[in-house]
């Protein structure tokens, strides 16, 4: 594997020479595949591409191919659960959902994709982006009407409103250019970024950041709380040479290239932003709608050095982080278990109101204490879950092997010895019991 995306259940991943695997639900096609759903497995339609891009929504995933296109399966869903998908030919075909990669029309040259819970957005070669998808809440970045059905008062009254079918199809699921406050088309971006239902961009020149969308908890950095549907400056983030840009359910990420540093906006009450308990920002609601510097530790064990941040991804309400010392970072919202943090015996799994490293000697084998060292290639985050794609080396493999066969071989042993047992007792030998090995053991 060489590259990874989350989507809120689901995730895909592409393999060095061009194949593509999915795994996780797949209850509105976003797996794009039959068979087993809890393990990856190849998405056979699209084999005779050359995917380099990989991409993933709430119940969609896209991948990019060497050639510039885009490939997509699943569908957008409105507020309303309504599903849509793209279509070439009319808008008779977009209420539905596509359960098989489908070739996207109007993207062409493209270098770079991002997906929001139901909204694209695509970098091109010319450094211009083209949005698409259901754009509510003006995520698409376009002077556009947001509304999907008719308006209340051009109907008979009684009647329901009707999805404005031609509307949707032309306005949001046709990839059309991304345009900045005042209505100029946006060009010159080097990156770009999605959070659930808002959109950002940096731009070549002074690495500019600006953003779009819903803003409800001040998630467009832009220091108050009015979505947007054109992409605004966010002055605050100016002389502080943004390479990349990602965000969350209600909360964004801004990493500065020449720094390291990272720079957080949006809502605080699960820990998203990291930066601590203090000053009300764990309270129900609480918020920073101007850009705050996310508190790491001032050195690293690893290294006796600042953490020097190289890569960010955001979950739904938590981030990850990769350093220069490769070393991964996690922090936000970690009740199911997405920031890594395995708890002691009798502990709780809780969030993490600063960025904390996670151990991998827990991992099987050995992680980077026993394997030799993880080479951190990638980190995403789901709704709840989280992805390292990570290089290991061969000692690594070899150790997680030997730990499997000895847990298999103290399990057998330990059935056999409960079978003798009950053999001694008379019980006869059909009565195994149902023990288990505890998780430690394994």
């Amino acid at each position: 594997m060489c590259n990874i995306a989350c989507g809120a259940l689901h995730n895909v991943a592409a393999t060095s020479d061009g194949r593509v695997y999915t795994w996780g639900c797949n209850d509105d096609g976003a797996v794009g595949r039959e068979g087993n759903e809890a393990f990856p497995m190849l998405v056979p339609d699209i084999r005779h591409e050359t995917v380099t891009g990989v991409a993933a929504g709430d119940s969609h995933s896209l991948v990019l191919t060497l050639e510039g296109s885009v490939y997509g399966w699943g569908c957008y869903k409105d507020k309303e659960g309504k599903m849509f998908f793209n279509s070439a030919t009319s808008e008779r075909e977009i209420l539905r959902k596509q359960e098989r990669p489908m070739l996207l029309p109007g993207l062409e040259r493209v270098r770079e994709i991002r997906s929001g819970v139901s909204s694209n957005s695509a970098l091109l070669a010319d450094s211009t982006v083209l949005s698409w998808g259901i754009g509510e809440s003006g995520e698409l970045g376009r002077a556009i009407n947001l509304e999907l059905r008719e308006k209340a008062e051009d109907m008979e009254e009684g009647a329901k409103p009707e999805y404005e079918l031609y509307r949707v199809w032309k306005e949001h699921l046709t990839p059309r250019p991304m345009q900045v406050e005042g209505g100029g088309l946006l060009s010159g971006v080097k990156a770009i970024g999605a959070g659930y239902n808002h959109s950002m961009v940096v731009m070549a020149v002074n690495a500019e950041v600006w953003s779009t969308g819903l803003n409800n908890y001040g998630q467009l950095g832009l220091g108050h709380m009015t979505n947007q549907k054109l992409l605004q400056h966010v002055e605050e983030l100016d002389g502080r040479g943004i390479t990349e840009v990602t965000g969350g359910a209600h909360h964004s990420m801004a990493l500065s290239g020449p720094s390291g540093k990272l720079y957080a906006f949006g809502r605080s009450d699960s820990s998203q932003l990291g930066i601590g308990r203090e000053g009300g920002v764990l309270n129900a609601g609480a918020s920073e709608s101007l850009p705050v510097t996310v508190q790491f530790p001032a050195v690293e064990t690893k290294t006796g050095k600042a953490p020097f941040v190289r890569a960010v991804s955001c979950g739904g309400t938590f981030n990850l982080a990769v350093t220069a010392s490769n070393q991964v970072y996690t922090w936000g919202f970690g009740e199911m278990g997405q920031l890594g943090h395995r708890p002691a015996k009798g502990e709780e799994v809780v969030d993490e109101p600063v960025p904390r490293p996670i151990d991998f000697t827990q991992a099987a084998g050995g992680g980077v204490g026993g394997g030799g060292g993880f080479e951190i290639l990638k980190v995403d985050g789901g709704a709840q879950h989280s992805v390292v794609l990570a290089r290991v080396p061969v000692a690594y493999l070899e150790a997680v092997k030997r730990k499997l066969d000895e847990a298999d071989a103290k399990y057998n042993q330990k059935m056999e010895e409960k079978r003798r047992a009950a053999r001694q007792q008379g019980q006869g030998e059909d009565e195994e019991g149902d023990e288990e090995l505890e998780f430690d053991d394994l």
